[in-house]
């Protein structure tokens, strides 16, 4: 974990499987470290090969995501080792603002201007239900979890919508039979809905 003259660092994502040093001997290593032993680090591990506590020693870190990672987890992660800072620790950096999405140009296709919800909480899979929806000329709009969808659905009208199966808090089934049992006149409650869910091998 190279320093230079830019903000200290506070925070570290490790994989903990790399070659050369892997990320329990980096963790050791910041540790160890006088200028880096307050940074928390948060490990990464695939799901079936690696659980910390197991193979490393989980003290060096404040909170572990598994591979692929999901949004909502990692600012989970990111939540808890901010917390975790010491309290005499210098200020984060001012975040730098996200880029506005996409809808300047929108793309030309057989169903343009089709409203269209995507609930989906995996940021990749939403990358590819996006990336297919351009291509038929949709824009559309995206939540991450069944709540989110619930609330959006509150206050659009949408003519269809893909919901995935399972998303943290309020899956797809919960929010469609919420949705289905809402009577706000006029506003969604007979949309279409779209179930998704993961191909079993």
């Amino acid at each position: 974990m190279a320093r230079d003259a830019g903000p200290p660092i506070r925070i570290g994502v490790v994989d903990l499987r790399m070659p050369g040093m892997d990320g329990a001997a980096l963790a050791q290593a910041v540790q160890a470290d006088t200028a880096l032993r307050d940074v928390q680090l948060i490990c990464m591990h695939t799901v079936g090969r690696h659980r910390v506590g197991v193979e490393s020693d989980d003290s060096h870190f404040v909170a572990e995501l598994t591979k692929p990672v999901r949004r909502v987890d990692l600012a989970k992660a990111l939540e808890r080792a901010v917390t975790a800072c010491p309290a005499d620790a210098p200020p984060l950096p001012a975040a730098v603002p996200a880029a506005p999405p996409e809808t300047a140009s929108a793309p030309v296709g057989p169903h343009q201007g089709l409203r269209v919800l995507l609930a989906e909480d995996n940021p990749v899979n939403q990358r590819v239900a996006v990336g297919i929806l351009r291509k038929l000329g949709i824009v559309p709009t995206v939540v991450e979890d069944g709540a989110e969808a619930l609330a959006r659905l509150d206050r659009d009208v949408f003519d269809l919508v893909f919901m995935d199966v399972q998303m943290p808090e309020l899956d797809g089934f919960a929010a469609t039979r919420e949705l289905r049992r809402r009577s706000v006149p006029g506003l969604n409650r007979a949309v279409p809905v779209v179930a998704m869910t993961a191909a079993r091998s």
